[in-house]
């Protein structure tokens, strides 16, 4: 699952994904004026961007295991901190979007 989650991360990242958002006055994929990720980007906005593009799209917020990502990255010496990072950025997103 993990590895599922890094290789989603890093595809999307690299495909520029996380840039865009679906606008459905339009049949695909455009760029919105807002400011959004680069390639500069820290894995927390990027997490945080996605937050934001599954509740405006599909309003509802996946899941992900904050604890146990957290946990395997003390394990595992940080090697997995990208992931951590994204699920922070997404979990804050979503705690903001539901509490307005």
């Amino acid at each position: 699952m993990f590895r599922q989650l890094h290789e989603f991360i890093k595809e999307n990242y690299e495909q520029e994904n996380f840039n865009t958002t679906y606008n459905k006055a339009s049949k695909g994929w455009e760029k919105d004026n807002y400011t959004t990720c680069q390639h500069i980007c820290s894995d927390y906005q990027l997490g945080y961007q996605q937050a934001k593009y599954d509740y405006q799209a599909h309003h509802f917020f996946y899941h992900y295991p904050a604890k146990i990502v957290s946990l395997l990255n003390r394990i595992t010496r940080g090697r997995i901190s990208e992931i951590e990072n994204y699920i922070c950025g997404y979990n804050d997103a979503k705690a903001t979007i539901l509490h307005r």
